[in-house]
């Protein structure tokens, strides 16, 4: 089975490229940075570390890479893909948009083989839009032909990357925790068989739940920490009473948002996820420390404005967090 990835950075590698090789996809990255693309084709392999002590490094064999402005080779092998993903960021998909309909079009022509492509972007409604841009791009009677051979199901993702830096320009690192749920009621043809994805037929409890848990602990540690003039997220983070009021508050967003989801069981517990204590395992992870747990805080405040925009200590956290993301 074969794979097309656009975006080959922290994302694409340690989360989504990881899925797909551990599914048994060949995966090719398509990305725009020369010196990835080389890296990439030189040795054909990289490593990911969880960012956890005493955990092994996994490597993902057997992978390539295509410059993004080689549209003639990506429209190919998207002509041939078996599934293709995105995490380049919600500004870079009217750019991509170009090559993946020289490929749809290519494809329609040479087979009636059903294909899905997945936005797995920091955005509500990723692959929705982004089937805009490639329809957009289409001949009227390839758009007619699309609509019944190629799904863009909508994603919802959740995995951060910390700030980093290695040697090695392919190695990444990444957090244990992590959640790829796609909307299976827009898949055409079979649904992909990749461990690690969650389908649903609505995609809304699990945003909802993201927003109001996860977020609401962010933003919690934003402000009070601003308040107390704490320069970075990492430093307010460790100060008990603030420590104290975001767990409270978190625990009451989390219990309301489970009685009122219309989610499964698994889910119901994730809502709960934020509200774990310190050492105790999150849903779907390894065991966490205390200051791994904590780093979930790192993922914060890019929704959150600063209260006082011009103030350099408002901003000095907000960027420290942005950065975390990777």
């Amino acid at each position: 089975m074969l794979a097309v990835h656009f975006g080959a950075g922290n994302i694409g590698r340690g989360f989504i490229g990881q899925l797909l090789h551990e599914a048994d996809y060949e995966v090719i990255f398509v990305d725009v940075n020369q010196e990835l693309v080389d890296a990439i084709n030189s040795r054909k392999a990289y490593a990911v570390q969880l960012a956890m002590e005493g955990y092994p490094v996994s490597v993902v064999e057997g992978v390539r890479a295509i410059h993004g402005q080689d549209t003639t080779a990506v429209a190919r092998a998207i002509a041939e893909a078996d599934l293709v993903t995105t995490a380049v960021g919600p500004h870079v998909l009217p750019h991509i948009a170009s090559a993946i309909a020289a490929g749809i079009a290519q494809r329609i022509k040479q087979t009636d083989r059903p294909l899905n492509v997945i936005a797995c972007e920091n955005m509500i409604g990723g692959s929705s839009q982004l089937k805009t841009h490639v329809f957009a791009q289409l001949s009227e009677d390839d758009r007619t032909k699309a609509e019944k051979l190629v799904g863009f199901p909508d994603s919802a993702v959740d995995r951060i990357v910390p700030l980093q830096k290695h040697d090695d320009q392919l190695r990444v690192t990444v957090e244990p925790f992590f959640e790829w749920v796609v909307d299976q009621s827009h898949i055409i043809g079979d649904i992909p068989q990749i461990e690690g994805i969650t389908y649903v037929n609505d995609l809304t409890p699990y945003i909802e739940r993201k927003l109001y848990t996860v977020n609401t602990g962010h933003a919690m540690i934003a402000y009070l920490g601003y308040q107390k003039e704490y320069a970075t997220i990492d430093q307010a983070v460790m100060n008990e009473e603030i420590l104290r009021a975001t767990r409270q508050a978190s625990t009451k967003v989390a219990a309301s948002a489970s009685e009122t989801s219309e989610t499964t069981s698994s889910s119901r517990a994730g809502f709960r996820m934020v509200t774990t204590p310190p050492g105790a395992p999150r849903t779907g992870s390894p065991p966490m420390s205390d200051a791994r747990l904590l780093m979930t805080a790192l993922h914060a405040t890019r929704e959150a404005p600063d209260p006082e925009p011009s103030s350099g200590r408002g901003q000095q956290a907000r960027r420290s967090a942005v950065a975390a993301r990777g």
